[in-house]
């Protein structure tokens, strides 16, 4: 799940950046279906604007586009782990 917490970063990161668009590398053996999943969820939430897939030969890459309101303030507040590899969270989906 690694792969998870590479791309939340990502957007993070790219948000405090204000930039428009993020790139990310998709790494060899990750479940595309699931971060297609991920993405969906996210710009269903309004956290994104969308994103799109470049394939090139070698190069897996995904583009999402980060989103702002109109005055330009970020759509993503914060952005924490709850659970780290020293301390294991399990909580349910209606607590979030």
């Amino acid at each position: 799940m690694l792969f998870f917490i590479n791309l939340l970063l990502l957007i993070r990161n790219g948000i405090e950046s204000s930039l428009l668009f993020a790139k990310y590398k998709i790494p060899s053996g990750a479940p595309i279906p699931i971060i297609i999943a991920i993405l969906t969820i996210l710009r269903k939430n309004g956290i994104i604007r969308g994103f799109s897939f470049k394939y090139a030969k070698a190069k897996n890459r995904i583009i999402i586009y980060l989103k702002y309101d109109a005055t330009g303030k970020q759509q993503l507040n914060t952005l924490y782990f709850v659970s780290t590899p020293g301390r294991v969270c399990h909580i349910t989906s209606n607590s979030l």
